[in-house]
């Protein structure tokens, strides 16, 4: 019985030690130091979620940043820039669907990261999942709809 509360509370131990960084916003990363952090990954998120061929979707972009900007220091109550990152440019997005890709534009991000883009859905694009991708982040998914 002593074996299997010594197992269960290492097993709770390693999970917090995995779960808690996450928790924070920040990703393992084994080149990751404690000067530089690990820093929040780049995403996309579409809306809305379904759009019909030869509609407008609205894109936007979180976390463009070259550097990390996870934690920037605050001043008077505004953000301080952060000389360790730069906001990326000429982000390609594009639209992802079975074998086609279709750029839907370039992108700059301002100094927080983030970027916005509005595009339209490609008029022949088929009914399902689609996928819309900027630089290295996860896609986000879009449903087409008839």
């Amino acid at each position: 019985m002593r074996s299997s509360a010594r197992t269960r509370a290492l097993s709770l131990a390693v999970l917090a030690g995995i779960v808690a960084p996450l928790a924070a916003g920040c990703a393992l990363s084994e080149t990751a130091t404690t000067s530089d952090g690990a820093c929040e990954a780049a995403r996309v998120s579409v809306e809305p979620g379904s759009v019909a061929p030869g509609k407008v979707l609205r894109i936007t972009g979180q976390g463009y940043v070259d550097g990390c900007a996870d934690n920037p220091e605050v001043v008077d109550g505004t953000q301080a820039p952060d000389e360790s990152s730069t906001a990326m440019s000429d982000i390609s997005v594009v639209w992802s669907q079975g074998d086609v890709e279709i750029e839907l534009g370039r992108v700059e991000a301002g100094p927080d990261g983030e970027w916005s883009l509005d595009a339209t859905a490609p008029p022949d694009a088929r009914s399902g999942e689609a996928h819309i991708g900027a630089g290295t982040s996860e896609p986000a998914t879009v449903t087409v709809t008839p």
